[in-house]
């Protein structure tokens, strides 16, 4: 079937492109994964176990992609230093709150 006169045929850089979007949206969602049902008895730690596993099944799958190697490192630094540029998450140079004791 011959593509629209406005239609570009679908190649590997776009293959990439997607499947960059659909780790950048996983990993920025994980939060949500942590209350599925049937993770309760893994999600200790603040969830790390989870995290750790989702990172591992997106790079299993974005392995199985030419040129896909690399894209979660990419996605977890960027998300990093978004949140270091909000003064989030860990790393930020917001300073602890600390209780100030009255003088009397």
């Amino acid at each position: 079937m011959p593509l629209s006169p406005n239609k570009t045929q679908w190649n590997d850089e776009h293959t990439l492109i997607l499947l960059r979007s659909i780790v950048l949206s996983t990993l920025s969602n994980r939060a949500s994964f942590y209350s599925t049902p049937g993770l309760e008895g893994v999600n200790e730690h603040g969830g790390d176990r989870i995290h750790k596993k989702i990172q591992q099944l997106l790079k299993q799958l974005c392995g199985t992609v030419p040129g896909g190697q690399g894209i979660v490192e990419e996605v977890m630094k960027d998300i990093k230093r978004t949140k270091k540029e909000r003064g989030q998450g860990v790393g930020n140079s917001m300073e602890k709150k600390r209780k100030i004791k009255d003088e009397e």
